[in-house]
């Protein structure tokens, strides 16, 4: 069980053990028109093909660092970016990523090249020295930048299948006490986290019209930023709030762009005691980060890395370097 206060930052970087993406990577299938969404997004009328040829061709031109910067900067073309979102990543939310592509690699005694199931790792923490009835006194919250919904999918099922006597209802309430907010939306809300009609995780729709309908759905949950988005932001607000009242805060695959910090209000959160991931971070990025006013991200003394940001993948850094009781 976590006891004490503990914040997760969930950048890019934490998904894609689980087959999605980097930000540069979905920017990539968004030039290359990937998994020909192009024409799957002209022909269902969701936003019309000379709007998806010319955001295609602006977000190529552009090269940005990541598709919220762009549609932050570009907001003519906010639909089109959500429906490139949903189309995209939707087919990657796939039940065999998170269980079965994991117990082969064991069977095989591989290590995954993206970096180990630190999922499986999380709930075990979670489980540890506690029963179902006092699942909900963990202390843990996420606050993520990603659009999937492959975490918290994976934290019901699992723990539904492991007390499987267990009411769905009873699951949600003990997952509920999990805060998780999507600063940037998510693919729509799964079944168990709505009373209306939810998106399931891993849909298989029957034929592209399903599809479509689907993609326009999801399209509604999905935020992208503009000159008022953090106004009167709830989820911006809570994300804060939850920040302000942690005792560890761990940043896990996140890219620590200034607008995302910005989000989150770093500057104001100078002595708690905040570390993570930093695989793939350029020079710059780092030095940047040394000099905000936080302390556990100052440089060392050698200056070759802020004191408790390690390149290492989200599994290894959980393993070695987090405290999550």
């Amino acid at each position: 069980m976590i006891t004490k206060k503990t914040v997760l930052v969930l950048g890019a970087g934490a998904s894609i053990p689980y087959g999605f993406p980097s930000g540069q990577g979905l920017l990539d299938l968004i030039c290359a028109g990937g998994g020909s969404f192009k024409n799957l997004v002209a022909n269902g009328a969701l936003v019309g093909n000379n709007d998806v040829s010319a955001f295609i061709r602006a977000s190529g031109e552009a090269d940005p660092e990541s598709i919220d910067v762009f549609l932050a900067n570009n907001p003519e073309f906010e639909k089109a970016g959500k429906a490139a979102i949903a189309a995209i990543l939707l087919p990657l939310e796939r039940e065999t990523e998170l269980k079965s592509s994991w117990r082969s690699l064991r069977l095989k005694r591989e290590k995954s090249k993206l970096g180990g199931h630190w999922y499986k790792y999380l709930l075990e923490l979670l489980r540890a020295n506690t029963s179902f009835e006092e699942f909900d006194r963990n202390k843990l919250s996420v606050i993520t930048f990603n659009y999937d919904r492959s975490l918290e999918h994976y934290l019901y099922s699992t723990l539904q299948a492991n007390f499987h006597k267990k009411r769905p209802e009873e699951c949600t309430e003990k997952l509920n006490s999990i805060k998780t907010i999507h600063i940037y939306g998510q693919l729509g809300y799964l079944s168990w986290q709505t009373s209306g009609e939810g998106i399931p995780f891993g849909l298989k729709p029957v034929d592209e019209g399903q599809l479509v309908l689907t993609i326009r759905r999801a399209m509604q949950s999905i935020k992208t930023m503009s000159d008022d988005f953090e106004k009167d932001n709830s989820d911006i607000k809570l994300a804060r709030q939850l920040l302000a009242q942690a005792t560890r805060i761990y940043f896990l695959g996140f890219g620590y762009h200034p607008i995302n910090l910005k989000i989150l209000g770093i500057e104001s959160l100078g002595d708690k005691n905040i570390r993570g991931t930093s695989l793939g971070l350029s020079f710059q990025r780092k030095v940047d980060l040394g000099k905000l006013s936080v302390s556990t991200l100052k440089w060392d003394s050698k200056r070759t890395n802020p004191t408790y940001l390690y390149d290492e993948d989200v599994y290894e850094f959980l393993h070695k370097h987090a405290i999550l009781d």
